[in-house]
């Protein structure tokens, strides 16, 4: 698996913010370690773009 990171690949903070709650709440639902990495890797994601993206105040 690949991550492809390129302008038009942002997604919407919301969005991400939805998907992990609905991941993590599987991984406790299932107690399935993949939920949990994807919500990881989709976090560290947000993270990366929240720094690159956001302007500075």
């Amino acid at each position: 698996m690949s991550t492809v990171t390129t302008p038009q690949l942002h997604i919407s903070f919301d969005f991400a913010e939805r998907l992990l709650h609905q991941l993590h709440a599987a991984a406790q639902e299932t107690g399935e370690k993949s939920f949990l990495e994807a919500a990881a890797a989709l976090q560290a994601e947000v993270d990366r773009q929240t720094q690159t993206v956001q302007p500075e105040h």
